[in-house]
């Protein structure tokens, strides 16, 4: 599972006090915005921002501000399953964040770790190693060691190097992750995602009862974020389903994963990228409870829906060695 986030952005801008102050005013506009309730209508959010990045444009706003606007409304397209508009933002973003001067690197960083995120979901591992992230998670693990941005870079991490066989590499990333999350963000989502992580490959590298330990201290803190109001998160329910799939409760897996896929319909709609993404996690699952038809008919439907998606379209046509052969 990966997580991602936004920030507050404050930035010290040597300007007259009046330039100054629409910056500021602008900078505090974008964090009221992003700030909305995630259930707050997305088209409002995605309007408010094109008004507000518009209005930046045309005051002829400094690149850290037009980059973290850009950085936000590509957060909202990756929500709403459209990616190449989410993919366009981040890169902008990025492209701001390089032109500005005396960047905070920080939120320099946002971007490259949104776009590699979606990247990951997407299945488009060599685009999402191709961004730097190796070395990026590296400085950064240096520098600021207490950082969730650095914890959200070797979570993604640990991903590019499952995907290229490196089991190790990618569980000392995500203990790297645990850590930070330990300190920083107890009790919280994204270190659920990080010991999700960690029970998959002990589980699927026979470290049963490693894979046991470190789930069922991820289904204790799953069930205090349930108690304490967040019964109603998809990706809540999605970290379960995966908890209990690795400790074995395959029954247990599939109400959980019946839960996220009634939430992702009813929530995204029946064709958003993330409602297909749970249908092929349910069918992971039904399949392992011997209902192999049911698996078969949701799987061919998740599979019609992500094919439709930029990126479905994006395998279809091109082929990136480095997806298929990544570096070793």
């Amino acid at each position: 599972m990966i997580a991602k986030s936004f920030s507050a952005f404050c930035i010290l801008l040597c300007w007259s006090d009046q330039v100054w102050g629409d910056q500021e005013d602008l900078l505090r506009r974008l964090t009221a915005i992003m700030s909305e309730s995630p259930n707050s209508n997305a088209s409002h959010r995605e309007t408010a921002l094109v008004r507000l990045l518009k209005e930046a444009e045309n005051q002829g706003a400094d690149n850290t501000v037009t980059a973290a606007m850009l950085n936000s409304l590509g957060t909202v397209y990756d929500a709403l399953g459209r990616y190449a508009e989410a993919e366009d933002h981040y890169l902008r973003s990025i492209a701001a964040w390089r032109k500005a001067d005396r960047p905070d690197e920080l939120q320099a960083v946002q971007p490259i770790c949104n776009l590699a995120a979606m990247y990951l979901e997407n299945v488009m591992v060599g685009k999402a190693e191709r961004l730097g992230i190796r070395s990026i998670a590296s400085r950064l693990l240096k520098q600021y060691p207490q950082e969730p941005l650095t914890a959200a870079l070797h979570l993604i991490l640990g991903h590019i190097e499952v995907a290229a066989g490196r089991i190790h590499d990618a569980e000392t990333a995500w203990l790297h992750a645990l850590s930070i999350y330990e300190r920083v963000k107890p009790d919280s989502r994204p270190l659920l995602a990080v010991i999700c992580n960690l029970t998959q490959i002990y589980s699927r590298s026979n470290r049963s009862s490693d894979a046991q330990a470190v789930g069922r201290r991820g289904l204790a803190i799953a069930g205090r974020l349930i108690s304490g109001g967040e019964a109603h998160s998809l990706s809540l329910y999605l970290l379960c389903g995966a908890l209990q799939t690795g400790v074995g409760d395959l029954k247990a897996a599939e109400a959980a994963y019946r839960m996220a896929l009634s939430l992702a319909e009813s929530t995204l709609g029946p064709a958003h990228p993330d409602t297909g993404r749970c249908m092929l996690l349910y069918a992971g699952v039904l399949r392992k409870c011997k209902r192999k038809s049911e698996a078969s008919a949701l799987r061919a439907r998740a599979v019609a829906i992500l094919d439709g998606s930029y990126f479905g379209e994006l395998r279809r046509h091109t082929v990136d060695v480095g997806d298929l052969s990544p570096q070793r």
